[in-house]
């Protein structure tokens, strides 16, 4: 009877376990979910989830902003300069105030939505296009640094070889000529 009673605690057990990690794992998508709907990462949005799938305009353009925001943060001179971080910082809070007019935007009716969206949606393209020239602006940026970079180590380079060339040179005027027999000197004359 005993084994009966420790054979159905064990099921409790299990099934308790097995109902938290449930649970548990249920809360980790549902979070990654909602964080993957914010424009600026860990800056809370209005826009409803159901806008990572919708095909709605406000949807479109909401995804459109994370998106550009995702490729400005992918680059890594924004984090270290002074100047490209306070650019980016700038263009994501355009970005949270763009998102937050959008998701007003959905709430009017449908037939007063149309002039909204479309300043809107060129709001959405400056953002991208602002974006695309600082990524471009940066790449030249890296390009020059790291022209600038070669040319150094070329320069570097040139006179690591020149100062081995001439320590060669010493080195074939230190050493004695096939002729010179060891313990002689030049013209054969022993030392």
């Amino acid at each position: 009877m005993w084994w009966a009673l420790a054979a159905l605690f064990v099921v409790v057990v299990a099934a308790a376990g097995a109902g938290y990690l449930a649970v548990k794992a249920t809360r980790t998508v549902r979070s990654n979910y909602e964080q993957s709907n914010q424009v600026v990462p860990g800056t809370p949005t209005a826009a409803p989830t159901s806008w990572l799938g919708s095909h709605d305009p406000e949807a479109r353009l909401h995804r459109r902003l994370i998106d550009a925001v995702r490729a400005l943060r992918a680059n890594q001179q924004f984090d270290t300069l002074g100047t490209y971080l306070d650019l980016r910082v700038e263009l994501e809070q355009q970005a949270v105030m763009i998102d937050n007019e959008l998701v007003a935007v959905a709430a009017l009716p449908i037939a007063q939505r149309q002039e909204p969206l479309a300043k809107l949606t060129e709001a959405v393209e400056s953002i991208e296009v602002a974006i695309g020239e600082l990524a471009r602006t940066s790449a030249q940026s890296a390009s020059d640094q790291l022209a600038r970079t070669l040319d150094g180590l070329r320069e570097r380079s040139t006179t690591l070889e020149e100062a081995k060339a001439a320590l060669d040179e010493l080195d074939r005027r230190a050493e004695p000529s096939p002729d010179e027999a060891p313990g002689t000197a030049a013209g054969g004359d022993p030392a």
